[in-house]
């Protein structure tokens, strides 16, 4: 071994043990200073004193690459990582919601309808039946078969009569088209009827 790798291993192991000095020595001070900088929303399981404790654990770790420039340097190091970890700490209590009791079986709102979803239900129905009304008699009746009742292809076919139940399908089709057609227009007849009054 070289003379120049002990002086410079000997300068280590007295480095470190100055940081670990100068850690020690201010650990007080900083514990001091912290004591309440963290909001009780992010305190969780973590206490000030256990961050304080993390910071001491950084500095001791990276105590070889530290360059004391004066006696505060330790200190000063040490109370901003302090406030970079009580910032991160934060910004996890502002991403995770705080947590919350589920309420009881019977405070959980109903799984029926609102008046407003039976409002607007309502709405469609009358649509409905306008738009029904306003069909020739085949199609609406092929509608009320298909909608209402329920049939199938097979089915509509045997009570309407058609060649086949490829037919039956298409004519179902063509009454829905042109039942949505006609809700379409009584949706826009009443706008138009309010725009030139």
């Amino acid at each position: 071994m070289d003379t120049q790798e002990i002086v410079v291993s000997r300068n280590t192991v007295s480095d470190r043990s100055r940081v670990e000095a100068m850690v020690e020595e201010c650990l007080p001070t900083v514990r001091k200073w912290a004591h309440r900088r963290l909001p009780a929303a992010a305190r969780g399981c973590l206490e000030t004193c256990d961050l304080v404790q993390e910071v001491a654990l950084r500095m001791l770790k990276k105590g070889d690459q530290f360059d004391v420039r004066h006696p505060y340097a330790v200190q000063g190091y040490m109370q901003r990582a302090l406030t970079n970890l009580i910032r991160d700490e934060i910004r996890k209590t502002v991403r995770r919601p705080a947590p919350v009791e589920l309420p009881e079986q019977d405070e959980l709102p109903s799984p029926g309808a609102t008046p407003l979803d039976a409002a607007l239900d309502q709405d469609a129905v009358d649509q409905y039946r306008r738009g029904l009304a306003r069909l020739r008699d085949k199609d609406r009746n092929l509608i009320v078969a298909h909608v209402e009742r329920g049939l199938s292809a097979q089915q509509i076919e045997k009570e309407f009569g058609f060649p086949s139940t490829n037919a039956g399908r298409v004519a179902v089709s063509r009454a829905l088209g042109q039942l949505a057609r006609q809700v379409a227009l009584l949706q826009t007849t009443p706008r138009a009827a309010a725009s030139q009054a």
